[in-house]
């Protein structure tokens, strides 16, 4: 590992920052690191983070009693808990298992390590595109790492279940095959949607045109609180699949898209 704030140094392979800004892709902006410390000032590999993961597990850095209480939700003032612990999200349930991972993100940089606890898997992901490169903003380094994550640990692949709303379902087919043609009808969209994370989602998903026909499209999962109404959907491509999920406000209006590859 290196110093990130060392910027007249030499290090073979140094990755530049990069963004997309008005459909052009562009060198991110300057940051100094030299205030960061902990939370950046290094510039590291995936071999260097996976070294670093597999002394998770040996008990050479801190005990695993140690690592355990880190890994613990936060237990609240009124005594309720919140899934994060000492520098790590935490998830543990039936689906997920035990799942502890984080995030990060500067002008030009992504990233998201998942640590998938209960069957020794780690996902490490290191992008030179920043927030404004993929669809999903910040979150789009953690929907790259559950991705991989799905290739390596079957049961995080949803199931398709039966059709709760076959006119939605047609609806849903017709706003993704549109984004993907540049098409997209906006007067669809809800204006609690963000225009400048349409924009993105829009110029992203055009490059989803080359996956050819849809071969199937299908939902896999829905979650309906009051009056959001949240949709999940798989569609199938030849070579690739990609999940497709939005929430749609009671005027049926699209209130949030989401897109990750599989």
């Amino acid at each position: 590992m290196h110093p990130a704030y060392d910027s007249r140094s030499i290090i073979t392979n140094r990755a530049n920052a990069y963004e997309w800004q008005n459909g052009t892709l562009r060198n991110g902006d300057y940051l100094d690191y030299s205030w960061a410390f902990g939370a950046g000032a290094e510039a590291s590999t995936v071999v260097d983070m996976a070294k670093w993961d597999a002394s998770l597990r040996t008990g050479k850095l801190l005990p695993r009693k140690r690592w355990e209480e880190m890994w613990t939700p936060v237990t609240l003032g009124d005594g309720s808990t919140f899934p994060y612990g000492f520098g790590w999200h935490v998830q543990k349930d039936e689906y997920v298992g035990w799942l502890i991972w984080h995030g990060g993100g500067d002008p030009g940089f992504l990233s998201a390590m998942f640590h998938w606890l209960d069957d020794r898997v780690t996902v490490i992901v290191l992008l030179t595109g920043g927030s404004s490169f993929l669809p999903n903003g910040q979150d789009s380094s953690a929907d790259i790492a559950l991705g991989v994550s799905r290739r390596f640990i079957p049961r995080l692949v949803l199931k398709p279940i039966k059709d709760p709303a076959p006119e939605i379902t047609k609806k849903m087919r017709s706003v993704f095959e549109s984004l993907r043609a540049g098409t997209l009808d906006h007067s669809l969209i809800s204006t609690n949607l963000n225009r400048k994370k349409l924009s993105d989602i829009d110029q992203w998903a055009t490059q989803l045109s080359d996956l050819g026909a849809i071969k199937s499209f299908v939902p896999d999962w829905k979650s309906e609180t009051g009056r959001a109404r949240d949709f999940g959907y798989r569609a199938v491509f030849e070579k690739e699949s990609v999940n497709f999920s939005v929430s749609v406000e009671a005027d049926d209006k699209i209130s949030r898209i989401q897109i990750e590859i599989e």
